[in-house]
């Protein structure tokens, strides 16, 4: 982002809120073992109007296991001039609960950002003063600007506000093209990250770990995605600016292993091979674990080109697969075949490299025929982990205006965790999608060469306290009646 000029005469105090909510409720009985992101967004936002001479601060009341009443307390402690939450579908209950309880404390300008918000801004915005829907860095700081001069609102992009009992929604903001113009991520403000932030046990190899987003935009027409906010358009950031941001996080947190959880990262070829590079040549050696699509395995290129991630460290691919069903996956327009899914899979194990699959049960069309063939296909694919959710539609999503039409779904958005049941497909019962949730984790898991493989894994001791973790959440999790 090119640099601001810095505001000389008063700092205003920001205060970015990652609104309360217990782990238990995000991420069910997984939450031992669950991995725990950063919140991007707000480190992105934080460092763009500190640029600018502004004086943020972070609370990620999610992760310190504040309530509702501490995380108030611990913001208005801060002194805030402004007070601006992020809200995913499963933490905007939280986001408004925490909203209400400072409305009876402050009258300090609550502001709202985040996919939920960007998702459905007029539904959401009744709780708050201004919104910020879409990428909010270059929006947050125009918007601040007219807030401190006392100037109107209207003609800002990307804002949504209040007027005379009216919802006035602002044109969206053009993407940002060049995403280096960003400073980097914040992350000095959020709790201190090998104690707070790790990746789920399937997915770690070292400690401390870390997860990057690394570019924005999804050129995938996926039906139950949210594409609102970063579009179709991929934009990157640069090698040079990553080996920075990894320099920073490797000499000052100690940090051994790093989970790239772009939707594209693999399309970046001469990026990525640069960026191992200069890894290389400072002598900076990481554990590398991506998600990445079908189409970009199956590649015809593809090979050369995974070899050369291998050797720069990458050990584990993360595939959205989601069906052993094609008609399943043709409803989803997920453009890709059950033997593309195959040969995606083979081509990894012939390379060495670790292969985990997601796959959703319960989704659209779904029947006991379709939850067999996925079944059948888990069972039958060279993969070495398996993350398994339940089909939840999200507001912004394609799928998400007509759902009604394929089953019963609940707008209970705590719920909405992907590990409790809130869409039931037409002729299927809840125990169905259970009995195969529970039956595909047992057949899957309970095989000796699975189990040998993450005791492979093991790197130091809290590893191993971590995977004793994860065996008792598991047998808990697959045994209970």
């Amino acid at each position: 982002m090119k640099k601001a000029k810095k505001n000389k005469k008063i700092k205003k105090t920001i205060v970015f809120v990652n609104p309360p909510a217990s782990k238990e409720e995000q991420c069910s009985d997984f939450s031992p073992i669950a991995g725990f992101d950063p919140p991007y967004g707000l480190c992105y936002m934080a460092s763009a109007i500190r640029e600018a001479g502004y004086k943020p601060y972070i609370i990620d009341a999610y992760i310190l296991m504040y309530d509702v009443d501490k995380t108030a307390g611990e913001i208005l402690k801060r002194k805030p001039d402004y007070i601006c939450i992020t809200a995913t579908v499963f933490s905007i209950n939280s986001a408004i609960r925490l909203a209400r309880a400072l409305r009876k404390k402050t009258r300090i300008k609550l502001l709202i950002g985040g996919s939920q918000f960007s998702a459905m801004p007029r539904e959401t915005i009744k709780h708050f003063d201004i919104g910020v829907y879409g990428e909010g860095e270059r929006t947050l700081l125009e918007m601040l600007d007219a807030l401190d001069k006392k100037q109107p609102l209207k003609g800002i992009d990307g804002v949504v506000y209040k007027q005379k009992g009216r919802v006035i929604i602002n044109k969206p903001r053009p993407l940002i093209k060049d995403l280096d113009e960003l400073p980097k991520p914040a992350f000095d403000l959020i709790p201190h990250i090998p104690k707070y932030y790790q990746l789920p046990v399937q997915s770690m190899t070292k400690y401390p770990s870390m997860s990057l987003i690394s570019s924005r935009g999804c050129y995938g027409q996926c039906t139950f995605c949210d594409r609102r906010i970063f579009g179709n358009r991929l934009r990157t950031h640069s090698a040079q600016y990553l080996f920075e941001l990894i320099k920073d996080l490797v000499q000052k947190y100690g940090v051994k292993a790093i989970m790239f959880h772009d939707d594209n990262f693999l399309v970046f070829k001469k990026r990525n091979l640069e960026l191992l590079k200069l890894l290389k040549k400072a002598g900076i050696k990481l554990r590398i674990n991506c998600l990445a699509r079908v189409d970009m395995i199956v590649a015809d290129s593809s090979r050369e080109y995974l070899e050369k991630l291998k050797q720069g460290g990458l050990w584990q691919i993360n595939l959205g697969i989601e069906s052993g069903s094609q008609k399943i996956l043709n409803f989803f327009k997920k453009n890709i075949t059950i033997k593309e899914v195959e040969k995606a899979v083979n081509t990894l194990d012939s390379l060495g490299i670790r292969c985990k699959g997601f796959f959703m049960l319960g989704n659209p069309l779904e029947t006991k025929k379709t939850l067999e063939q996925t079944r059948r296909l888990i069972k039958r694919l060279k993969i070495t982990d398996i993350g398994v959710t339940y089909f939840t539609p999200l507001p912004g999503s394609e799928i998400f205006p007509v759902i009604e039409k394929y089953g019963k779904v609940s707008y209970d958005f705590d719920k909405y965790n992907f590990f409790e049941i809130v869409f039931l497909p037409k002729g299927l019962k809840k125990k169905d999608l259970v009995h195969y949730y529970t039956l595909v984790y047992k057949e899957f898991y309970l095989r000796p060469k699975i189990v040998f493989d993450y005791i492979k894994r093991i790197d130091n001791p809290k590893q191993v306290i971590y995977l004793l973790k994860g065996l008792d959440v598991f047998s808990k999790h697959i045994f209970r009646k």
